[in-house]
């Protein structure tokens, strides 16, 4: 059964809401990514159910969560476990213990916000490694979303021979996930469902969320 998005306008979109898979959002910093998660978490938050936040750029903020809710967000911060991960290392520790958590815990959606962040670091110097731990946790987060619906957010770069902008980790992120969406922020806000199949919409980032 799918999870709502926290918005029935993209819940028509993405037929129904997240399932049992990964869904990767990627796009530049500001696009509205952050915004997608907290949205869906808030409306598990509401209905008691519990999330795992993997927080690896240290863009959870409470004062949004509060923004988007306009009412006191006691209850929701008590269904969410929100983990602050400061390294490549730290996040493949991390993600191995999600498996074990589920296990245990009724937990109704993970999100790692985002995954490319440390990878992308580690990538330049070490990049057989960084891509060996990449595919082990998006292997993991896979197995995971069997369980319960996983979200990760993705950065992009600038791919100079081809003058485009790229998605982190590339084809290794692309084959996990069942759903691939790339948001933009230039003269319009726009949401493109890059797989499993293609549609381009514009939306607006507002308080209560989009």
């Amino acid at each position: 059964m799918n999870i709502s998005s926290g918005n029935k306008d993209f819940d028509k979109i993405i037929n129904g809401g997240y399932g049992n898979f990964i869904t990767t959002f990627y796009g530049p910093a500001a696009s509205g990514k952050t915004t997608l998660c907290l949205l869906a978490s808030i409306e598990q938050a509401e209905n008691n159910k519990k999330i795992i936040f993997l927080d690896t750029e240290n863009g959870f903020s409470v004062d949004r969560l509060k923004q988007i809710v306009n009412k006191d967000v006691g209850k929701i911060l008590d269904n969410m476990i929100v983990v602050k991960v400061k390294s490549f290392k730290t996040q493949q520790e991390r993600i191995k213990n999600l498996l074990n958590i589920i296990k245990f815990g009724k937990i109704s959606l993970v999100v790692v916000d985002s995954i490319g962040v440390h990878y992308r670091r580690l990538v330049r110097s070490k990049s057989e490694l960084a891509n060996k731990m990449l595919i082990s946790q998006l292997r993991i987060l896979n197995a995971v979303s069997k369980k319960c619906p996983v979200i990760i957010t993705n950065q992009v770069y600038t791919d100079i021979d081809e003058n485009n902008l790229k998605m982190v980790g590339g084809l290794i992120v692309e084959k996990s996930s069942k759903y691939l969406i790339r948001l933009d922020n230039n003269v319009r806000r726009s949401l493109s469902i890059v797989k499993p199949f293609r549609k381009e919409i514009n939306f607006k980032i507002i308080n209560s969320g989009i």
